[in-house]
Formats: structure tokens, sequence, C-alpha cells
């Protein structure tokens, strides 16, 4: 039996390539802008991680421990406003501004 020779390749024509490196182009494109898109969900991640943590319950706490005037018992109703994160952020500016302040405020958000 006689051996097949290889097929030989057909040149392409360059129609075909430039077709090829258009569609390559844009898959390039494609491919950067979801790189930028992931970087920027990361840095906006690790900034909303930063927020949390700058106003944390532990950081809220330990403003609350440094103040004098604030019974036991009024530390005890601080841990559930605390559990409110838009809370702990008032609460660590205005204690940060005005210890007297923030005091007042604590209170009216444990009154029933």
């Amino acid at each position: 039996m006689p051996q097949k020779k290889p097929k030989k390749e057909k040149p392409k024509n360059s129609g075909d390539v430039c077709l090829y490196h258009t569609t390559l182009e844009k898959y390039i494109e494609l491919k950067k802008r979801q790189v930028d898109d992931e970087a920027t969900y990361l840095a906006n991640e690790k900034a909303d991680a930063t927020k949390l943590h700058e106003f944390s319950i532990t950081k809220c706490m330990d403003v609350l421990k440094k103040m004098e005037d604030v019974s036991h018992i009024e530390k005890i109703k601080a841990f559930n406003v605390f559990k409110d994160a838009a809370n702990r952020e008032i609460f660590i500016n205005a204690a940060d501004d005005d210890k007297d302040t923030a005091v007042m405020w604590l209170r009216s958000q444990m009154s029933p």
C-alpha cells in the first residue's frame, strides 16, 4: 500500500489573518478591562475593610472604657447601639470631637 503524503497546509489568506488579529486585539482589550475592574473592586474592598476596622466595636469599647461618667448599665446598653456600623462611626467621630456630646448622643440612642 503506498504511503500517503501529508497534506500541505494551505496558505492563509490575508483576510483570515486580519480577522484573527482583530479578534485577538479585542480579547486582549477585554482582559485588560477585566483586570482593571477587578483591581478597582479589590481596592474598594480594602477601603471598606479599613473603614470597618477604624469604626470597630472594639474601638468603640475602648473609647467607652475611658468615659468615666458612663455607668456600667449604660455601657451594657451601649453594646446594642454598637451593633450598627453607622452608630459606631457616629460615636467614634463624636468622641474624637467632644466626649460629652458623644455620651449625650449615646444616651439618646439607648433610650426606649
